[in-house]
């Protein structure tokens, strides 16, 4: 078949030294077909490729059923695709869904922009373990704006509210959580993007966006990679500029 045979070829055009470099080629990662499939996966996505993303996606998930990693890819290319129907679809397979939190995340993400909210709630509450605080709840920060999201559609304003505070408790960058929660507490409806001299804006810039605790935080400190050193790092800078 013309398909089989074009993600059978994946391994020579997708090898470690043939796409840029730090896509997909971490050390000891499996070759052959699966580990050409996720290379050629990560550099589509990177690109903005979706439906080539989905392609090898759907290769990947035919040589790995129940892998949560290669269902995890082809729902994040269909929604970058834009078909969140069919990611969501792909994600309500219970064997795998329940018990990864990362799957629950996206399947929450997709209940949501097709105006489900029971479903979104039950995937952000629902687990090996039922989540009983907000380090439960999958994504995190991230999760909880979405537990508030759903909690919102349901009518259960106070139940929001809380999930907003939580999710500023863990990332005091989160906005969108930040402009939900005033809203709520000022009872307005849902409101578009903030221009940018709403002076709440300003606001939450001025309480959330300060340089030393900005850059120090956790949650962006491990998404950027950087450890100790390089948060002591920042601050002798921060202290230079001082001087």
């Amino acid at each position: 078949m013309p398909c089989r045979s074009a993600a059978r070829a994946a391994p020579r055009m997708f090898r470690a030294d043939t796409v840029d470099e730090g896509v997909g080629a971490d050390d000891g990662e499996e070759e052959g077909m699966v580990g050409a499939c996720k290379r050629a996966i990560h550099y589509s996505l990177e690109h903005f490729l979706p439906e080539q993303a989905v392609f090898f996606a759907e290769q990947l998930v035919a040589e790995q059923p129940r892998c949560s990693e290669a269902r995890r890819l082809l729902a994040t290319a269909h929604l970058q695709s834009g078909d969140v129907a069919r990611a969501r679809a792909l994600l309500q397979d219970g064997l795998v869904t329940h018990t990864d939190p990362q799957l629950r995340y996206l399947s929450a993400l997709c209940s949501l922009r097709l105006n489900r909210p029971e479903e979104a709630e039950a995937a952000l509450l629902s687990g090996p373990r039922q989540a009983t605080g907000p380090h439960d709840v999958p994504g995190g920060a991230s999760g909880l704006y979405l537990l508030g999201q759903a909690k919102e559609r349901l009518h259960m304003r106070a139940q929001a509210m809380e999930c907003y505070e939580q999710c500023l408790d863990l990332c005091p960058f989160m906005w969108c959580a930040y402009e939900r929660l005033s809203a709520l507490a000022l009872d307005e409806p849902p409101a578009g993007p903030a221009r940018a001299a709403d002076p709440g804006a300003r606001a939450f810039a001025e309480q959330r966006f300060q340089a030393e605790r900005f850059r120090r935080h956790d949650v962006l400190m491990a998404s950027r990679g950087v450890g100790d050193e390089g948060v002591r790092a920042d601050a002798a800078a921060d202290e230079g500029d001082g001087a």
